[in-house]
């Protein structure tokens, strides 16, 4: 009998364990991390109608479901449009280091002036947005009041993102056959660092 007991209260137990993983795998996260994206374009100087699209470029909606990191210049060159994907993949990500696009996304961060100088300012506005209504409570409640709340956007730099969009074959509707509608056809890759 008291073997039975014994292995009985075993099997409760695994199966109070499992279900307690189960839980946790499941769980809901807490916090709200917003991602920020910087967008930029492949410069394909030599593609068909490029002039008419780059002028059209600065004019486009950014989604605000993302904090805007783009920098002053939305272009990235050489024109890599005719090479092979794989190839292509390399090259961004090798030209993206030459030019040092990560320092100036983390520049933007800290808000970098020509002279040098740098404040939190974004980083705090950021990380005020980014907080939870219970980090806002926990937050009043503290000697550090809203300074806490302003913290949390340093750990959204991590979150930093770069959207390399290759547009190639523009073609005006007429060309693709559609007369009746305006605007452009276009066949877009998207590479996500």
């Amino acid at each position: 009998m008291r073997k039975l007991v014994i292995l009985f209260l075993t099997f409760a137990l695994a199966n109070s364990v499992l279900a307690q993983d189960e839980k946790e795998v499941k769980k809901v996260p807490t916090t709200y991390d917003r991602s920020s994206l910087t967008v930029l374009f492949v410069d394909n100087q030599a593609a068909s109608h490029w002039g008419d699209v780059k002028k059209h470029i600065p004019k486009v909606v950014f989604s605000d479901k993302y904090n805007n990191n783009n920098l002053e210049s939305l272009y990235i060159s050489p024109n890599l449009s005719q090479k092979a994907v794989d190839n292509i993949k390399s090259d961004i990500a090798n030209r993206l280091k030459e030019v040092g696009i990560a320092k100036d996304i983390v520049a933007k961060w800290y808000n970098r002036k020509p002279d040098g100088s740098m404040n939190m300012d974004l980083v705090h506005e950021r990380g005020r947005f980014s907080a939870t209504d219970a980090d806002f409570l926990r937050a009043q409640t503290s000697k550090r009041g809203n300074a806490a709340l302003e913290e949390f956007g340093n750990r959204l730099i991590n979150l930093s993102y770069i959207l390399v969009l290759d547009i190639k074959n523009v073609k005006t509707m007429a060309e693709a056959g559609v007369e009746k509608t305006k605007g452009w056809q276009a066949n877009v890759t998207g590479y996500l660092y």
